[in-house]
């Protein structure tokens, strides 16, 4: 140690025993700091001012240290109440409006359109347009049964009898919607009060039950439209040449001969076609 000291290398400080042994830049810091508080004290201070501006010079240290802790106080505060407030997002109920636009969307996700339809009907009950959406949960109930379906039919289980008829029902209810209500009707009738009926039969004829209001309603729509439309044709028809009225006579039988709901019109098309070719 003294051939370090001749040499002007410093020597390190033996560490008493039971006392840690703190890092040689906060003890470097430290006493530079003493030095610049002893070069304040003026030379006439006595013993006494001397240790008071030493004390005061040590404490000097600690507004800067409260400072990071403040700073870190704060930090955190910002950061719970970012959390309180997502908290708080996910758990908001959406407005009525909100709700209604989402269960309008892509019903390519059933149960997504059933969880939001019970969170409105939950929440807006004296909404004026809840009973169309009760309609709608129907609506959802049913898809989500043809999905698990068709689910089904891809794997290793077959389909019941019931639910084949009513997987049929609901395929062909995108052509003709007033025959599938009828054989919608007719599935229901001849089941509903069959009490040897499995689990998965029970379940798959109370979502023909959800499914024939809104179809029914579809129905009624759809019937007008075609009748509404076949009528005009024929009307056109009447203005034409022979040869001319004749295929659009023709085109109405092709295109509706077979709606059961329609076949008064149809015919009317037929007896047209056949005064036209017997003259």
């Amino acid at each position: 140690q003294r051939h370090q000291q001749r040499h002007g290398q410093s020597v390190p400080r033996p560490v008493q025993p039971g006392r840690p042994q703190r890092p040689a830049e906060i003890v470097e810091g430290r006493v530079r700091h003493k030095q610049r508080a002893r070069e304040q004290v003026s030379p006439g201070a006595n013993r006494r001012e001397r240790q008071e501006h030493l004390e005061i010079g040590s404490e000097e240290e600690e507004p800067t240290s409260f400072a990071g802790k403040a700073l870190l106080a704060i930090l955190l505060a910002v950061v719970v109440g970012l959390g309180a407030y997502g908290i708080f997002l996910a758990n908001r109920i959406p407005t009525a409006e909100q709700l209604i636009a989402k269960i309008e969307e892509s019903w390519d996700s059933p149960q997504k359109r059933i969880s939001e339809i019970d969170l409105f009907l939950a929440n807006y009950q004296d909404h004026e347009r809840v009973k169309e959406i009760e309609e709608r949960k129907g609506l959802a109930e049913a898809f989500q049964k043809v999905h698990q379906l068709r689910a089904k039919s891809k794997g290793t289980s077959k389909l019941t009898e019931i639910e084949s008829s009513f997987l049929n029902i609901y395929d062909q209810s995108d052509i003709d919607i007033p025959k599938s209500v009828e054989q919608l009707k007719a599935l229901i009738a001849l089941y509903e009060n069959d009490e040897s009926l499995s689990e998965l039969d029970f379940e798959c004829i109370q979502s023909a039950k959800s499914y024939l209001k809104p179809l029914a309603k579809d129905a009624i729509e759809q019937t007008e439209k075609v009748r509404t439309n076949i009528e005009n044709q024929l009307l056109r028809a009447k203005k034409l040449e022979n040869s001319e009225a004749v295929v659009v006579y023709e085109s109405i039988i092709e295109l509706n001969g077979q709606f059961a709901w329609a076949s008064d019109l149809v015919d009317r098309a037929r007896e047209k076609v056949e005064t036209i070719k017997n003259r």
